[in-house]
């Protein structure tokens, strides 16, 4: 099983290619010289590896199909000689040095990541050479970041260890060196685990592939001999895993989501579940409840067993404290602990599930959220929120991070025009946006606590390996030259020039990637900015915005630029189902047309509203309305944009817009207030 799955990994780089195209990520220094490296034959490799720590690279070549290479002591063929240097000469752990020159070629590194990426790189030469011409050259590289990361969701959608492998070669390829398994969430429970099988047997099978089809249903779990939908991984599967990756040089961490993003525990666990009013609609485990961190530890005991990544992910994120505020059990809990609120019930759970993972050796990950409270002291927080001074705010107490950013890094976005292309979760992050991104900018404090990058793949909206492909490259190729060659002097259209080229070997090899070279670009006039009466004008907000959606807060609706495609970013603001807001143009004036947009996402939750109107006052109390719709939302839309407006002549100094949903559970995403 890992030969054939290595082997893709080999066939991609050697795939047939006259382009002069270069490497994906760019090696920190290539100094050509004269003549070439001729490998048009197996090669011969030799080395020097007598350290037990370079077993793994010595398997790996090993396994390497026999066009490639060969052990044997044969005459006039390639020489590929792998060279073990000096600790002191290699201070970065996956640094190598790779000299090619035309009677040999000679891999030299101090670990076995360094020889590895060594490999890649000749690979990647091999393969973009001229019939096995490589042109003589000495390379000197080493990666910015240590961690260079891809998330992959199984809960909401499973897909099979053999689809991981498969990716696995391709990531390690781009020296993507760390797996993240969300196995865990409101979709299903997807590892085996031992002491309790009824989290699998309960909950690794639903009644529909669909996930909005699921949810409207009901959201019930089946078992497995009644025909529905799922899967699970079995801890040999897990094995398996592990193994195949360790080859490539890439460490799998698991998440288990805690405390929250947990009804399918509580689907067969009720017991885990608070007493209180509103307990019933949450996906939060009971904190007040000693059975609640038995539980955790007995399942991060045997993840911790199963997995020897040094990073154990616990989640964190989007706890809703409802349950808690009118559960007994907390209450009785914050009572003896003086916790003043549900709100800091999270930290007492972090702190004891951090102290207790420690202590096995290990070190907690949680999404950025885990920072609203007093965090455990140890804990690396993954930042996925967009807001600098979250980031900021991260580095200054101390912690490691590792960022995630959602308008970056978030690969279940659309990454072109939401309607030619396949359902997604609301944002749009095209490759440019990806490659534009700076970890370093706006940060102050200890940068060196950025860990390094990562892409998430959510899979709400991702059902098939082709559309998960589609979704992950070419984007995560931006993340991984960011990460590992660096922030600065990039070039894009050198880069999707690279892209282009890559993308056409992936297609002959039976991969699904985002054709970039059809793109639509971004929405017309998104890039411009608007000339308006309202631009930089103070606005005031009788409903607030969505905390979900605040984009740039006070500032959003009058900053002079329209929104793109997607509702993240810093442009379009969210409401719960009730906009209602006043421009002060700070004085009368004569105006003949205001417009403001919407946008519609059904899959998110995002809807059109359905009574739309606009006042206007010269003193800010006493308003007139000048325009009223009534509007038929179009429910079935998967996506749109809509401009609602009124022209006409008239004067004021105050203009008010009042936008509603009947629905009273949906977002409404307004972007620019125009006036003229």
């Amino acid at each position: 099983m890992v030969k054939k799955y290595l082997i893709l990994s080999i066939l991609l780089l050697v795939a047939s290619s006259t382009s002069s195209g270069q490497i994906i990520p760019n090696p920190q220094s290539i100094e050509e010289g004269e003549g070439y490296f001729v490998w048009n034959s197996p090669a011969r490799v030799i080395n020097n590896l007598k350290d037990k720590r370079f077993d793994s690279v010595i398997e790996y070549v090993h396994l390497l199909p026999d066009s490639l290479v060969t052990f044997s002591k044969r005459h006039n063929c390639p020489i590929i000689k792998l060279a073990q240097g000096k600790p002191n000469d290699f201070v970065n752990g996956e640094a190598y040095e790779l000299y090619i020159k035309p009677d040999a070629v000679e891999i030299k590194a101090g670990s076995q990541a360094g020889l590895f990426y060594g490999i890649q790189t000749l690979l990647w030469l091999r393969g973009i050479s001229h019939g096995g011409m490589i042109r003589c050259a000495t390379i000197k590289d080493s990666p910015v970041f240590g961690y260079r990361g891809f998330m992959l969701d199984v809960s909401r959608h499973f897909f099979n260890k053999e689809f991981i492998f498969k990716q696995i070669d391709l990531l390690s390829s781009i020296k993507v060196n760390v797996l993240h398994l969300h196995l865990v969430d409101t979709g299903g429970w997807r590892i085996e685990i031992k002491k309790y099988p009824q989290l699998t047997s309960g909950t690794a099978w639903r009644t529909h592939k669909d996930w909005r089809e699921w949810n409207r249903a009901g959201g019930n779990f089946i078992p497995e001999n009644e025909g529905g939908y799922g899967g699970f991984y079995t801890q040999d599967d897990i094995r398996d895993i592990i193994k195949y990756a360790s080859l490539h040089q890439m460490e799998v961490i698991p998440e288990i989501d805690l405390p929250g993003h947990s009804s399918e525990v509580l689907a067969v666990m009720p017991f885990l579940r608070c007493d209180g009013p509103t307990s019933k609609w949450t996906s939060e485990m009971c904190l007040g409840n000693e059975r609640t961190y038995r539980f955790c530890v007995d399942i991060l005991n045997e993840i911790m067993d199963l997995f020897p990544s040094k990073y154990i992910h616990i989640g964190g994120d989007e706890c809703n404290t409802s349950a808690w505020a009118g559960c007994s059990l907390c209450k009785e809990l914050m009572k003896r602990e003086g916790i003043k609120s549900p709100n800091h019930l999270q930290s007492y759970f972090t702190k004891r599930i951090e102290k207790y993972v420690s202590s096995r050796g290990k070190t907690i990950i949680g999404w950025d959220e885990m920072l609203d409270d007093c965090l455990a002291p140890n804990a690396v927080i993954m930042s996925w929120h967009e807001d600098p001074d979250g980031r900021d705010k991260i580095i200054k107490q101390g912690h490691p991070m590792i960022i995630s950013s959602e308008g970056h890094f978030y690969l279940d976005y659309y990454q072109d025009y939401p309607i030619v292309e396949p359902i997604c979760f609301g944002g749009y992050t095209p490759l440019r946006k990806t490659y534009q991104f700076d970890p370093y900018e706006d940060l102050s404090g200890n940068i060196d606590l950025v860990k390094g990058l990562q892409c998430n793949l959510w899979t709400e909206a991702v059902q098939t390996p082709e559309h998960a492909e589609r979704m992950i490259y070419p984007r995560i190729l931006a993340m991984a030259e960011i990460s590992w060659s660096g922030a600065k002097q990039k070039d894009y259209d050198e880069f999707a020039s690279r892209v282009k080229e890559y993308g056409n070997i992936l297609v002959r090899l039976g991969y699904h990637p985002f054709d970039i070279s059809g793109e639509f670009g971004p929405r017309p006039g998104s890039n411009i900015p608007v000339s308006s009466l309202s631009t930089g004008k103070d606005v005031s907000y009788l409903k607030p915005w969505s905390e979900n959606f605040p984009a740039a807060r006070e500032s959003s609706l009058t900053d002079g630029f329209l929104g793109d495609w997607g509702m993240n970013g810093m442009r379009w603001q969210g409401f719960d189902a009730v906009m209602d807001v006043t421009v002060d143009l700070k004085e009368v004036r004569d105006i003949h047309s205001v417009q403001t947009s919407f946008m519609q996402n059904s899959f998110t939750g995002m809807f059109l509203p359905e009574q739309f109107e606009i006042q206007i006052s010269d003193n800010g109390s006493d308003f007139k309305t000048i325009y009223s719709l009534s509007f038929n939302a179009r429910q079935n839309m998967e996506y749109c944009i809509e401009d609602f407006g009124w022209s006409g002549s008239n004067s004021c100094r105050f203009i008010r817009i009042i936008a509603t949903h009947p629905s009273g559970w949906c977002w409404l995403m307004c972007d620019e207030i125009i006036v003229s």
